[in-house]
């Protein structure tokens, strides 16, 4: 094992350094893809609630009147 070591300029300390590096590399990703994980979800939701509305509208549209505006018992404007 030691011949490796003394392939590798710096030796024992450098491959130390490397792999602290590949360590903090590592969890830097594993936040990284936590965080967009949340941005995806939240994203659906938006987009879930957009449906929810949109789905209103079109309903709302289809709408007919019940019957009329002097025939409703909460028109203020007979009084």
């Amino acid at each position: 094992m030691d011949w490796l070591l003394n392939l590798i300029p710096g030796g024992g300390l450098t491959v130390i350094a490397a792999a602290v590096a590949a360590a903090a590399l590592a969890a830097w990703r594993i936040v990284a893809k936590a965080e967009q994980a949340g941005v995806n979800k939240q994203k659906a939701k938006e987009a879930e609630a957009r449906d929810r509305n949109l789905e209103k509208l079109k309903r709302a549209d289809r709408a007919q009147p019940s019957g009329s505006v002097l025939d409703d018992p909460d028109n203020r404007d007979n009084d």
